[in-house]
């Protein structure tokens, strides 16, 4: 349902996980392909992870960014509906407020809803 708001009526979304290292992208991205029944996974690779699914009707493609610099991520975040930034409790929370804001204020992240 929260998905279905955000996209509105479109069958297709586009969403980018981002997070400081270790905090869980990709344990999030694995559980959301679990829920949707995938059994075998995207593309990977020791910078990101890629999975598409269909979930409640809509298709999604999910974009993990394990160990891609952020200024090296555009090609890939145009068109996000939603933006998941995944937050580690043990990293300074400046740190962490920074780098959201300056993804909330760039163009790639315009028109994405954050979760």
């Amino acid at each position: 349902y929260l998905f279905k708001k955000i996209i509105g009526k479109s069958q297709e979304a586009k969403v980018t996980i981002l997070g400081s290292d270790q905090s869980g992208k990709t344990t999030i991205l694995m559980y959301a392909t679990t829920r949707a029944g995938v059994s075998e996974t995207g593309t990977g690779s020791e910078v990101m992870n890629v999975e598409s699914f269909k979930l409640g009707g809509v298709k999604f493609k999910c974009l993990d960014f394990a160990g891609l610099p952020k200024d090296r991520t555009k090609d890939y975040t145009k068109g996000t509906k939603c933006l998941v930034y995944v937050i580690d409790s043990t990293k300074s929370i400046e740190n962490t407020r920074e780098e959201l804001r300056d993804l909330l204020v760039s163009d790639e992240f315009a028109s994405a809803t954050l979760l």
